[in-house]
């Protein structure tokens, strides 16, 4: 017993290959004292699983598992709840396997004879429910997931302390879902977790900084860019000032200023991206995607205030590193390949941009860019072979712009 509990402790403290030594230790003693297939063992058994788990060594958490259903009683009552348990744990671990069927079916069954032998408010149901969402949210059927995760919230909000950490992470849970599922409240859901987790975890939290920056974007979809720029800004101080040069500062300052440069804040906008640039470069180095999106986006602020000059070399190193990571056939690279032909087209380089364009829109199907860039390709393509005197060619793109 004393094993088990110095065990248990390991685990709550997140320190689970101490865990694990303890819980083998209780194991092999209580086989010692008990014989091979007492079904007192799966408790032994289960715990050891989930601290496998933890460990992400999934094939070894499934033989302990398997093990411990094996031994659980088949009966009424507290045994039943207890293979529920180990049945939940189960579904859990086929999730992160992959096999999401498996997952629901050990899922769903856990959940029903949770239900029947706690109620439907139990903290236990609650975590069937949120695990069960899970395998949905990982399928991508957001919507089955939502008012799954609605009432794991509503039980723990009821059941838990206020502020407690699997509350706060079933309505991070919720909101993420609610994003991505029609006509539903997402905006709302993150502003009451911004609240909730500036009384829980103290206003300067990483977490709340990342809602933030999820509710910035959310404004910003809105068109109610005061609301983003607002939560942007506190969410970039939040992580100066608890980070420090970390890559999430990054994160921060280029969302800022992506968003004032579409307000047309340009000085601060650029200051705010040569921020963004060195954090990346330094932690990721110059040829990573995320330098190249922070070139990209500067190179926007200069070619939309007027400096094309300054953001040539910006769009011509951005290109050359999607070209090297993505290949050329990729969304983000026909995107950049667009802007720099574009930025060749104001520094009065037709030929430079007609050969990226043509580049560009051989590209475009494979690369699956939307319909507001694809037209804004061949309107570039319809302009250059204007100006490069090929009206043919310019007639032929412009017959595809209008459809015809």
């Amino acid at each position: 017993m004393a094993r088990s509990n110095l065990a248990s402790l390991w685990f709550s403290l997140g320190r689970f290959e101490e865990a694990e030594g303890q819980y083998r230790a209780a194991l092999e003693g209580a086989v010692a004292a008990l014989g091979q297939d007492n079904p007192r063992l799966a408790r032994f058994h289960q715990n050891l699983g989930q601290t496998l788990m933890r460990l992400d060594r999934l094939d070894e958490a499934q033989q302990e598992l398997d093990t411990a259903l094996r031994l659980r009683p088949s009966g009424s009552g507290a045994l039943d709840a207890d293979a529920a348990e180990t049945l939940a744990l189960l579904g859990e671990l086929e999730r992160r396997s992959g096999r999401l069927a498996a997952a629901h079916e050990k899922l769903r069954q856990s959940l029903a004879i949770q239900r029947a032998a706690y109620g439907d408010d139990h903290p236990r149901v609650a975590t069937c429910l949120y695990e069960l969402a899970a395998v949905y949210t990982q399928g991508g059927e957001f919507s089955a997931a939502v008012p799954l995760l609605r009432e794991a919230y509503e039980i723990r909000r009821r059941a838990l302390p206020a502020g407690h950490p699997d509350t706060l992470l079933t309505m991070a849970g919720l909101a993420a879902a609610c994003r991505k599922t029609p006509d539903c409240e997402a905006i709302e859901l993150y502003e009451a977790l911004r609240d909730v987790q500036r009384d829980a975890l103290g206003p300067q939290s990483p977490e709340r900084a990342e809602t933030l920056v999820t509710l910035g974007g959310l404004y910003k979809e809105q068109n109610a860019l005061e609301q983003a720029e607002a939560a942007y800004r506190e969410s970039l101080a939040i992580r100066r000032a608890a980070l420090g040069d970390h890559p999430d500062v990054a994160w921060s300052a280029d969302n800022l200023a992506v968003l004032l440069t579409r307000r047309e804040v340009y000085d601060e906008a650029e200051t705010l991206l040569r921020e963004a640039l060195e954090l990346r470069r330094r932690h990721f180095g110059p040829k990573h995607i995320l330098y190249a999106t922070s070139l990209r986006n500067l190179a926007r602020v200069f070619a939309l205030g007027g400096e094309p000059g300054a953001a040539e070399p910006l769009l011509a190193e951005a290109l050359a590193i999607f070209v090297e990571t993505r290949g050329p056939a990729h969304n983000f690279t026909t995107v950049v390949r667009v802007d720099y032909a574009e930025c060749l087209v104001a520094l009065q380089r037709p030929a430079g941009a007609q050969t990226q364009l043509l580049a560009a829109w051989e590209e475009h199907a494979a690369a699956g860019i939307n319909e507001r860039q694809r037209q804004r390709l061949l309107t570039l393509l319809v302009d250059v072979h204007e100006q490069l005197g090929e009206n043919e060619a310019a007639e032929s793109y412009r017959a595809l712009l209008s459809g015809d």
